[in-house]
């Protein structure tokens, strides 16, 4: 008599197992943000995406209360990028002049991926004078997987990806 089993008891039917989530800590410091995996839609420490990232920055470190507008954005950021800050987050931010002596910490700049385009395709907030916390799916000129990681504004610069800067009021 043949003996049947469930599929699901035999390999190949081996289900993959998710990793646990690990959320943010309530407060953190920049340091605790670094080196986190890329994730799109990622929002916690198992992985992290550029508005994730910058969400755990205002919120997280800068005490701020920024909402997770992703569910909304998700379309418009398939259908080719985000032209303008305020098209994610609306509320309370203003364009500043693109003077880079002029920022401070807090301040957002939102990029193109490579030189040329004109259309926003990333946000970083500025952590201090000069540099960005960002993150990638791949690390730069590298085929590494990305993690979250500290970026010079003048490296930006000198890419040419830089589009705008915005502040909160």
């Amino acid at each position: 008599m043949p003996v049947t089993r469930n599929p699901q008891d035999q390999p190949p039917f081996v289900r993959p197992v998710a990793p646990a989530r690990r959320p943010l800590p309530e407060r953190c410091t920049v340091e605790d943000l670094i080196g986190i995996p890329f994730e799109r839609g990622g929002r916690d420490l198992t992985g992290i995406d550029c508005l994730g990232l910058w969400l755990a920055f205002q919120n997280r470190v800068l005490g701020k209360c920024m909402a997770d507008p992703w569910d909304e954005q998700l379309a418009k950021m398939h259908a080719g990028g985000w032209r303008r800050f305020t098209e994610l987050v609306p509320a309370g931010w203003v364009e500043l002049p693109l003077d880079l002596h002029e920022l401070r910490t807090g301040d957002t700049l939102m990029t193109a991926r490579r030189r040329g385009r004109k259309i926003a395709e990333h946000l970083a907030p500025l952590v201090e004078p000069g540099r960005v916390l960002t993150t990638a799916e791949r690390l730069p000129l590298s085929r590494e997987p990305g993690v979250s990681y500290l970026q010079t504004v003048r490296g930006l610069e000198q890419a040419g990806v830089i589009l705008s800067a915005w502040r909160h009021r």
